[in-house]
């Protein structure tokens, strides 16, 4: 049983009936207070039944039919949806394995301090099948999905070539899969993100803040990159963070794209259908466009990035909010372009370096500018470089928590044996050598 609805029924009015008068010793007091505890043992077995909780990996899982009871539907609106997107094996397999593993994994140990529950889901397109045998025994539910648009569908010829090439973007058209986060109506808000990511706080309250009534006033002075989002009331359909470093000169705020490897919505099929048929009408020669507005080209605006940044700013502007990419979704991006002698992010005036925050002050970091992981890169503790080496080390450890303490394994050299420049990898990096996981079997 849930450790939860112990302690539920521990602060029930039921105890009091059992510190009742002492004469109180009817047949029928004894027989109602059984009956009582009959029905909650029934209640407890029921929940046992239906729901196992790993409490290794910490993960709902739904055991047995598909009908939900009523306890279940209530555990499920308040369970957060988080969700990667296999494209395809490529010759990095260790992104498909490691990174899924290590992400997992943070998110369970954030969700112990949270409020909320989660369950983890895998977007498998079905060029990927090969490479994702081992991501439900890392509790994801596997989804083997098509690209959710039919590219020969698509109206504009030169976009439909376009979105089939990978230098377009990272996976040519595959990419459209992570639009199916829209469609896990379940849950009340869904987070999707790269695999090479990983979760360092509990974002309790940018959730508090997305399920709080439409009309309520909503502060996010901590959370939103510009100030006129510090505080609104409207519905918040979603948060995201632009990827600045990829912009040109002459671009505005709005024209910069959304960083495709993070991003909160609320499941909505109408806005899944929308972002469909922008893609099938095509409507883009450099960037996308409509009547007047035409936005400009960089890499990746033909897919995610371009087509999230044009419908958040451009189609529906009140919809999400932008998010501090200090804080959250975190690349540690150098804000000056030294060739232009110009800050990369427009408007702001300070020309924030997220490579300065402490790393205590981070939500989510997302492995690019600092390179992944197991490339096994060291950085020196100056003050450009101590952030990535930080969030390597949070990687690297959290890696070690899930094989020590949920896998049983242990490492070839103990800890205190490794050489001091091998103790901030935990040992998988040896020079620039990584040791891959080999399996995740428990």
């Amino acid at each position: 049983p849930h450790v939860e609805v112990l302690q539920y029924i521990g602060s029930m009015p039921l105890r009091r009936q059992w510190q009742a008068k002492p004469r109180r010793t009817r047949l029928g007091s004894c027989a109602f207070n059984i009956s009582i505890l009959a029905i909650f043992g029934i209640f407890l077995w029921v929940e046992a039944y239906f729901f196992s909780i790993d409490e290794n990996v910490g993960v709902q899982r739904l055991e047995h039919g598909n009908k939900l009871t009523r306890q279940q539907k209530r555990r499920l609106e308040q369970t957060i949806a988080y969700a990667v997107s296999i494209t395809h094996c490529g010759q990095d397999r260790i992104k498909v394995m490691d990174g899924p593993a290590v992400l997992s994994h943070s998110i369970h140990r954030n969700s112990l301090r949270s409020k909320y529950h989660y369950r983890l889901y895998a977007f498998v397109h079905p060029a990927a099948q090969n490479c994702t045998s081992h991501l439900p025994k890392l509790n994801y539910t596997v989804k083997i999905l098509e690209t959710p648009i039919d590219v020969n569908e698509i109206k504009n010829a030169e976009y439909r070539k376009r979105v089939q090439t990978e230098s377009a973007g990272c996976c040519g058209e595959k990419e459209f899969l992570k639009l199916y986060s829209y469609t896990l109506h379940e849950h009340p808000i869904v987070v999707h993100l790269d695999a090479d990511a990983i979760i360092l706080r509990p974002m309790d309250e940018i959730f508090d803040l997305m399920l709080q009534p439409d009309n309520a006033v909503k502060n996010l002075t901590s959370h939103a990159m510009w100030p006129q989002d510090s505080t609104v009331s409207r519905r918040i359909h979603g948060y995201f963070t632009r990827d600045y470093p990829m912009g040109t000169k002459s671009m505005r705020v709005e024209h910069n794209g959304v960083q495709g490897g993070f991003w909160v919505v609320r499941p909505s099929v109408a806005e899944f259908e929308e972002l469909r048929h922008l893609i099938l009408e095509g409507n883009f020669s450099r960037g996308w466009y409509d009547g007047d507005a035409q936005y400009m080209g960089f890499y990746g605006a033909a897919m995610i990035q371009g087509l999230l940044g044009f419908y958040y700013s451009h189609i529906h502007p009140n919809y999400a909010i932008e998010l501090n990419p200090c804080r959250y979704n975190n690349m540690a991006a150098d804000p000056w372009d030294k060739k232009e002698a110009r800050c990369k992010t427009p408007s702001d005036k300070q020309c924030t370096d997220c490579r300065h925050i402490n790393a205590s002050e981070v939500y989510s970091h997302h492995f690019t500018l600092c390179g992944k992981p197991w490339w096994c890169k060291r950085y020196p503790l100056n003050q450009n470089t101590s952030l990535c080496h930080r969030m390597f080390e949070a990687w690297f450890e959290t890696r070690y928590h899930l094989e020590t303490n949920v896998l049983a394994k242990r490492l070839s050299t103990p800890l205190e044996q490794l050489l001091e420049r091998d103790r901030h990898s935990y040992g998988y990096c040896k020079g620039r050598s990584y040791s891959q996981m080999k399996s995740i079997d428990r």
